[in-house]
């Protein structure tokens, strides 16, 4: 009897430690691709851009610029346009300093000639700061698109920010699961 009871045992606690390893990377699959994206976004009052460094990491400035409060963006789904590039041997980064330099008015025209899909709205907290997750996957592209300004009268004006997967840190290169990214904005006019 005592036997049969030490098999039994033995039996279960073997199948509980086999399903327990089994489990382990199931569960930690959901979350493996999804990156956090913190975007800041600083004015110039001055309209003079201040030079930005988006390497991902946290920096802290004190150069004037003022925090965008209540200000919304829309995240749209670049991977098409980027994989386009990729396959065509074209570099994405020339793409990429393309967008960077579009009015409100060029960006809204390349969204809707290519077709991009909006993924979501995120909108800054009173410090300018929105946070958000994305995929991560590799040859994922994001494109990150002022569409309003804050409540405050300022008439601002952020250049779009396109970002592509894996984004490495520019120490180790290892993927980075949290990246933060300053805009690029100046106020137009005061109300």
């Amino acid at each position: 009897m005592m036997k049969k009871l030490m098999f039994v045992v033995i039996t279960f606690l073997t199948f509980l430690s086999i399903s327990t390893i089994i489990k382990l990377p199931v569960q930690g699959a959901s979350n493996v691709n999804n990156v956090q994206i913190v975007l800041h976004h600083r004015i110039s009052e001055d309209g003079n851009f201040v030079e930005v460094n988006n390497d991902g990491k946290e920096h802290y400035y004190n150069d004037g610029m003022v925090d965008g409060a209540n200000t919304t963006f829309s995240v749209y789904d670049l991977t098409t346009k980027y994989t386009d590039y990729l396959t065509h041997n074209r570099s994405p980064e020339n793409l990429f300093q393309k967008i960077g330099v579009m009015s409100p008015t060029m960006i809204q025209k390349f969204i809707i000639d290519n077709k991009l899909h909006k993924s979501f709205n995120v909108t800054t907290n009173n410090a300018g700061i929105s946070t958000f997750d994305v995929n991560g996957s590799d040859y994922k592209a994001y494109l990150i698109v002022q569409n309003n300004n804050d409540n405050s009268g300022t008439q601002s004006f952020a250049m779009p920010i396109a970002i592509s997967f894996p984004f490495g840190n520019t120490n180790t290169g290892k993927p980075m699961s949290v990246i933060h990214i300053y805009t690029k904005a100046t106020n137009l006019r005061r109300a």
